[in-house]
């Protein structure tokens, strides 16, 4: 009887044997082989080289150069814990940050991550020399991003950074890997998918502990595409040179196209910081600078009043709603009383009687207090909007603004409050509630240059097809037709004309010997009348500083916008900065 048990004992774990062999081999055989190949083969990403990023005339601004990385696949370092702390030794790095690595990463498995880009022939040569100890590590050639002239150009160009979680999430989806370089600012970011190309890579044998075997095949990575931007450097470093280390913004277009010919924002930054290991210190200093905000990009993302540079739009809309002409004039008595209240000119004697043009060149407050009170606030907003102003300009970089036009039921629905007739006043002359960015003046102001066509502002001219060489085109720029009436346009060009051609002018100091240039003061307060009477007359109003011109005259072959956080006032600063300028910016489009 025993016996019979004891048989019956051994049939039952033959059979529950024979089940599992069969589970293994036949029923679950594939999926096991696969796990196998897969700890055997192992896929080694090869980044491909970021296109070059190019200056109108072809000159390279960022580039390319070669160095050394290193890889590591977390699921065979994690079982390695004295691999981890050999590695981390190596490297001079925290064992601590390379066991969060291979956490962060667990669920990429089997696939390589980058540990630590351009690291020294020294520790290339100490993991090749312990690679019998570092099962998992291995070190590839790769390229780290130059930018190759420092601060120039920093916030059109931007930098590109290790992609974050948040972002793989996003873009995993387009070939992108956990820990990435990808354009985080800039023409790097907004072209991105362009410059990146497309990686390669390798697969490899590697033995049960993790060793390297042989290589199995290899595909080269393709580079990406080169992007032409419509930057002239030479007008770029003039202006970079004359800005110098003034806080601000100053934009040049082509008028008759759009294209950006210089953008400047100060305080700059070299993006080079964001790619060099050596530069930890500069990184936290530029992360930490809250006071400077030299991460933003002051001429897309930069919020101000435009002062008396918007006297521009609501003279145009006096005109075209025959509000008043060439001979309307109006009385300066140095104020003007509205509602009970005295609304100041910057003259605090005034300016007599004025008509358009003549208001324009002494860029007289009461003038356009009175047709600005006629027009009225829904009108004047009509005509800020048609100009673009209170929304992105379309300019094909990330962090732009949209600003804001106030009207009477903005002000009911988002402060539940009516609109006074003083806010009209403050309105016309650029003050109260609209904001605007420099490049949106630089849209307008070359509008009114080139006879009233609004063409979105450009930054690249062409994408270079890294396999054919083909220069393919941007997206188109959009341009709309502002239907201006000539007569009213030829009237506010006059006025312009003699803010910086009249002796009188406040914008006389831009004014360049034979060569008519157009333009516009422009001076904000920062600190009100009022409060700056409570803290004692004498105190700065820290007051910003703006200008905006075209030139010549007849056939205008460049547009402009200068601004100065606290410059002051736009005659004794913005004008200066502009006739500096145009002084050495100007020949270079006439002898061409």
């Amino acid at each position: 009887m025993r016996l019979k048990i004891l048989w019956a004992f051994i049939t039952f774990l033959c059979a529950i044997l024979l089940i599992g062999l069969w589970n293994i081999q036949l029923r679950c055989g594939q999926k096991y082989f696969l796990l196998a190949e897969d700890n055997r083969i192992k896929l080694i990403p090869i980044d491909a080289p970021r296109g070059i990023i190019y200056d109108t005339q072809k000159n390279p601004l960022v580039d390319n150069r070669p160095c050394f990385s290193v890889q590591f696949i977390p699921s065979e370092l994690k079982k390695h814990p004295k691999a981890v702390s050999t590695i981390a030794e190596i490297l001079n790095l925290d064992v601590s940050y390379v066991w969060d690595k291979i956490k962060k990463n667990r669920p990429m498995g089997f696939s390589s991550i980058e540990l630590k880009k351009e690291i020294t022939r020294q520790q290339v040569a100490a993991i090749e020399e312990r690679s019998l100890d570092l099962p998992g590590i291995y070190v590839s050639v790769d390229t780290v991003r130059q930018y190759l002239q420092g601060n120039f150009l920093s916030h059109v160009i931007g930098y590109i950074g290790q992609m974050n979680k948040k972002e793989y999430e996003l873009l995993s989806q387009d070939g992108y890997l956990l820990g990435d370089m990808i354009g985080k600012f800039g023409i790097e970011k907004s072209y991105d998918k362009y410059l990146q190309g497309q990686k390669g890579g390798k697969q490899i044998e590697i033995s049960a502990s993790g060793m390297y075997k042989r290589l199995l095949s290899e595909k080269e990575p393709i580079k990406g595409n080169d992007v032409i931007l419509t930057i002239d450097s030479k007008i770029q470093k003039v202006v970079e040179e004359v800005f110098q280390e003034e806080k601000g913004s100053v934009i040049i277009m082509d008028p008759n196209n759009g294209d950006v010919l210089a953008m400047v924002s100060k305080p700059s930054f070299d993006p080079n910081i964001f790619v060099d290991s050596e530069k930890k210190e500069e990184l936290l200093k530029f992360l930490d600078d809250r006071k400077n905000k030299i991460g933003i990009n002051r001429a897309i993302g930069g919020l101000y009043s435009p002062g008396s540079i918007f006297k521009i739009i609501v003279g145009l809309a006096a005109l075209q709603e025959g509000v008043a002409d060439s001979k309307t004039y109006f009385d300066c008595k140095g104020f003007m009383e509205i509602a009970g209240r005295k609304f100041h000119c910057w003259e605090e004697k005034g300016h007599g009687l004025q008509n358009i043009v003549s208001a324009l060149k002494n860029s007289c407050n009461v003038y356009f207090f009175n047709v600005g009170l006629k027009l009225g606030v829904d009108k004047i907003s009509q005509y800020a909007s048609m100009f673009g102003l209170g929304q992105k300009t379309g300019i094909e970089l990330s962090g732009e603004q949209a600003g804001l036009v106030p009207s009477q039921s903005w002000k009911r629905q988002f402060l539940k409050s009516k609109w006074y007739s003083g806010e009209t006043a403050n309105f016309s002359i650029g003050q109260g509630y609209v904001l605007v960015t420099p490049i949106q003046l630089a849209v307008v102001v070359s509008a009114i240059a080139n006879g009233g066509t609004l063409y979105q502002p450009a930054l690249v001219r062409g994408i270079v097809d890294s396999t054919t060489g083909e220069i393919l085109e941007p997206f188109p720029n959009h341009k709309k037709d502002l239907k201006l009436d000539p007569w009213a346009l030829s009237v506010i060009k006059d006025g312009m004309k003699e803010v910086v051609n009249d002796l009188g002018g406040s914008g006389a100091k831009a004014k360049i010997d034979n060569i008519t240039v157009c333009g516009k003061t422009g001076t904000v307060q920062v600190v009100g009348r009022e409060r700056k009477e409570q803290l004692g007359g004498g105190v700065a109003t820290r007051n910003h500083a703006w200008f905006v011109c075209f030139a010549p005259d007849k056939k205008p072959l460049l547009s402009m916008v200068v601004f100065v956080e606290h410059g002051e006032s736009g005659a004794k600063k913005a004008a200066v900065v502009a006739h500096d300028i145009l002084i050495k910016v100007l020949p270079m489009f006439t002898a061409g």
